[in-house]
């Protein structure tokens, strides 16, 4: 039972934060939503957030869809099945990607961040790490294996 009320919670906190204008993630979309599912050209899919308009940093996007996706499957991973809070998160990911797609178009990259980041928060155990770092030119993969 409290396994399929963490679910309905977060497909529903999920639904009203990307859908409703007038809501609290509403309010910070900058593109309404047209009706038409279109991906993101590349040339537009920055691997970081750069809005000189709006905001006045150079966020790390794509660092934060993994490391994001990682956090939440490790805090599912406490109130359920490692393999079912990583489904979760996935879908939770897809259907934000899909409310992109309406709006400025999905990204194949936010896609792949947020699959690394499932994997990461599945696949790390005491041996096995996989995390991400970012500095102001790159966002770094990292991979490591205890040999203890």
């Amino acid at each position: 039972m409290k396994k399929i009320l963490l679910i309905f919670t977060a497909i529903i906190l999920t639904v009203v934060l990307t859908t409703a204008d007038t809501c609290a993630f509403g309010k910070f979309q900058t593109y309404p939503k047209d009706g038409h599912f279109k991906q993101l050209p590349g040339s537009r899919d920055y691997w970081y957030f750069i809005d000189q308009n709006n905001w006045y940093i150079k966020a790390p996007d794509k660092f934060q869809h993994m490391m994001g996706c990682y956090l939440f499957s490790e805090v599912g991973d406490q109130f359920m099945d490692k393999y079912l809070a990583g489904a979760v998160v996935f879908g939770v990911g897809l259907y934000k990607e899909y409310d992109d797609g309406m709006r400025e178009g999905w990204s194949p990259r936010d896609l792949l961040m947020n699959t690394f980041g499932v994997f990461a928060g599945i696949a790390n155990t005491d041996k096995y790490h996989f995390w991400m770092d970012w500095d102001e030119g790159a966002v770094i993969l990292n991979f490591s294996i205890s040999l203890r």
